[in-house]
């Protein structure tokens, strides 16, 4: 296939680095699995792969995996030039503020492959999932910036009603469970904060991998340590990596799944970021952190109530995180002056700050958290359904703790605050109601009601 224009679709990649020898091209090629014939092909007749279905790792078939690719394929430059191809991943800006429209749809469906890993050409359809939807879970961070995206092809990262969802370490999981139903009617679409896109004009790049996709034969581990390095001891903000560096010894979080970019991103966005927020911020932050609630074992936590109605079992929530979080994370084991020295009470002793029965309030706050589900967009070993980058997320009010809590200084959470009870008739249409987007979904997002009720459309 011959470029139209390569003046425009070739862009020439750090000079300065690179003296004229590295180009990237910016048209899309229709590939084996687009066209029949195919559309593309090299000067020698030979189809150009996919980049996806070129390093696709089947973990159920022998002779083939992420380091057995095809046959390098050349291209003919201007100038009777000849260039490698040399597969990157390309991540696209998802920010908060400005999520993506599509929620990265249509690169999930580009990306399919045959099903079982089967090579192209004979047929099999091309639905196995090999990178995942972008769009983030709604959580307490990002909600008041979701947007309604009206495109045919806008994903989820939850699989469609009715389709479920398998597991990533089987060889097929169906892409097109993620495109649901309502696609082009409203899908809510959301993205984090600072998930930007790389200037892929400089060319410094480092390797990503998954259980299915990868780009080079390396320790992207290292790379990413190495980056983290220089941006540490050289980045411009030095007041602020020093303190996040401060920051990461009060809280005791570990990733201890493989999962780099996932733990360096709560180092950046927790810690570094608070230059910009409150000590109060940072502790929200780290509450709804994955790797925080698996280290202190907080995760999945659920209300007395719900295990005793659902399973018979009096089960009370884990007390680990609430009791940290009061004595290392915020007020300590006993009260002080402004000065830091102990007050007393009548008889000389010190008063402490909180009981046994603050720690077990605390945990039943602290219940129906769990994580969010697995996306695209970023560098992640997709070992399992759910996400260790992305903050956690409410998926059950029934496992959320409703009873009253105790606070400190024999007062009440919530106290002052009024009931639901007492709310006026329609308080729901009056001002300063709040609404939450739900796009073409009909199923309600913080309700307790069966799902059924919500699918009749009229």
């Amino acid at each position: 296939t011959k470029l139209s224009n390569p003046s425009t679709q070739l862009v020439n990649l750090n000079t300065d680095k690179f003296h004229g020898s590295s180009w990237r091209m910016t048209a899309n090629l229709d590939t084996s699995f687009v066209s029949d014939p195919p559309s593309c092909t090299d000067e020698n007749g030979h189809v150009i792969p996919d980049a996806a279905g070129a390093s696709y790792n089947d973990y159920f078939s022998t002779g083939r995996g992420k380091y057995n690719l095809d046959e390098p394929v050349f291209a003919k430059m201007p100038g009777d030039k000849w260039a490698l191809y040399d597969p990157r991943s390309q991540f696209q800006a998802n920010t908060l503020e400005n999520p993506l429209a599509d929620a990265g749809g249509p690169e999930m469906k580009r990306a399919r492959r045959a099903m079982n890993g089967v090579p192209y050409g004979d047929g099999t359809p091309n639905v196995d999932l090999v990178t995942r939807c972008s769009n983030v879970e709604p959580n307490i961070f990002n909600e008041a910036y979701c947007q309604i995206s009206y495109d045919e092809n806008a994903c989820e990262t939850k699989p469609a009603p009715g389709s479920g969802m398998n597991n990533p370490t089987e060889a097929f999981e169906d892409a097109n469970n993620f495109i649901p139903p309502y696609a082009g009617r409203g899908v809510v679409v959301c993205g984090s904060e600072n998930e930007v896109a790389p200037d892929q004009t400089d060319d410094d790049h480092y390797a990503v991998s998954n259980r299915k996709l990868n780009t080079h034969r390396i320790s992207y581990v290292n790379q990413i340590q190495s980056v983290w390095m220089e941006q540490a001891l050289y980045a411009e903000d030095q007041a602020c990596q020093k303190l996040a560096w401060h920051l990461s010894k009060i809280f005791a979080y570990s990733n201890g799944h493989g999962e780099e970019e996932a733990y360096l991103n709560t180092y950046d966005w927790a810690f570094v970021a608070s230059c910009d927020s409150t000590y109060a911020e940072v502790v929200n932050k780290m509450t709804h952190n994955v790797q925080m609630a698996e280290q202190l074992t907080f995760i999945k936590n659920q209300a007395v109530a719900y295990s005793w109605h659902r399973n018979f079992v009096l089960n009370f929530p884990d007390e680990n995180y609430a009791r940290e979080l009061m004595q290392l994370h915020q007020i300590g084991l006993e009260k002080l002056h402004d000065d830091g020295t102990p007050i007393l009470d009548r008889f000389g002793k010190k008063i402490r700050n909180y009981l046994q029965k603050h720690i077990f309030a605390g945990s039943k706050i602290l219940t129906g958290m769990e994580r969010s589900k697995r996306r695209g967009n970023y560098n992640d070993l997709d070992r399992s359904t759910t996400s260790y980058l992305d903050p956690m997320v409410q998926t059950s009010i029934e496992k959320k703790d409703l009873w009253p809590k105790i606070g400190l200084d024999s007062t009440y959470i919530g106290d002052r605050y009024p009931l639901c009870a007492d709310l006026p008739p329609r308080h729901f249409l009056q001002k300063g109601a709040k609404y939450v987007a739900l796009g073409g979904n009909n199923i309600a997002r913080y309700h307790n009601d069966p799902d059924g009720q919500y699918l009749d459309d009229e």
